[in-house]
């Protein structure tokens, strides 16, 4: 039926327009049979936007690039050589992904503790050029004291702390191993909330534990135990407010360094031993989609 009507449409002088998402499920087809090519411990999604304080967490896993790239990018080649048996054109969703995507680990919900994949993280030594005297342990971990509990919580804050924590030193606080993950948080919620009809209160403090656990300064390279990379929009938690103003501005150079400058060739590199095989491959016209945090390249 699709090559009935794709050349009733070339006959017609009309272009059929398709589409590549640019991810797949990872219950789909493709991962039981070729699971070489994906990262299935990881998530793919986008970091925060103008639409989404706390990034996009798509689900689907993210590729396995150096598999992908040692058979010369086949499996795109297959995938691109079906679709232009019924299309003439077709659209690349989310370009950005084939320079690098934000990739979130398998235990988190939110997008806010994912990184750019592939990326150049950071040593501590690099960090500590800049002039932030790198902590590992209280910049990588939740940060969690008595104030930072009263203002998520409220009234609620000692429960929090009864249920939800163990007492690290001082005022400060870590979570309970049963809940130091937004996945073991997820299903703690979704078991509570079966047995009631009212939600409201549950939801906002299954919220505000999210918001715990994503209280870092950086997070830990995927790949690299001693590389690290700033966590995203972190400006707006409470351990960058707890950092002396003149570490909040090391932090900010850092971040906009990383974000905006560190990466740019690189990413260029990366989309260059892929997309030239990929827009090739076909006869098919190329059009992309380019929504996201755009590199210059």
């Amino acid at each position: 039926q699709m090559h009935a009507a794709h050349e009733y449409a070339r006959k017609k002088r009309v272009v059929l327009k398709g589409d590549i998402p640019i991810g797949i499920s990872r219950d789909g087809v493709e991962a039981w049979v070729e699971p070489k090519y994906f990262n299935l411990n990881g998530q793919a999604g986008a970091p925060p936007d103008a639409f989404s304080d706390n990034g996009q967490n798509w689900g689907f896993p993210t590729y396995n690039w150096d598999a992908m790239l040692e058979d010369g990018c086949s499996w795109w080649v297959r995938r691109f050589r079906k679709m232009s048996e019924y299309f003439d054109a077709y659209r690349i969703d989310h370009v950005l992904g084939f320079f690098r995507i934000w990739e979130i680990p398998i235990d988190a919900v939110h997008g806010l503790l994912g990184q750019f994949s592939p990326s150049l993280g950071m040593t501590r030594e690099e960090i500590e050029a800049y002039g932030l005297h790198f902590q590992e342990e209280l910049f990588t971990k939740p940060f969690i004291a008595d104030w930072t509990l009263d203002r998520i919580f409220g009234e609620k804050a000692q429960y929090v702390k009864e249920t939800f924590l163990d007492h690290a030193h001082d005022d400060i606080w870590q979570m309970k191993p049963e809940f130091d993950t937004q996945r073991k948080v997820e299903t703690w919620y979704k078991t509570e909330a079966g047995k009631t009809s009212d939600t409201t209160e549950l939801a906002n403090l299954r919220d505000g534990l999210y918001a715990l656990i994503s209280d870092v300064l950086f997070v830990r390279d995927r790949k690299d135990n001693n590389q690290f990379h700033p966590r995203i929009g972190v400006q707006n938690d409470f351990i960058y407010q707890a950092l002396w103003d003149s570490d909040k501005a090391v932090f900010n150079r850092l971040y906009n360094d990383y974000f905006y400058r560190r990466n740019n060739q690189f990413w260029y590199t990366e989309a260059m031993k892929k997309l030239p095989r990929l827009t090739q491959a076909t006869r098919m016209l190329v059009c992309a989609e380019d929504l996201g945090m755009v590199p210059d390249c």
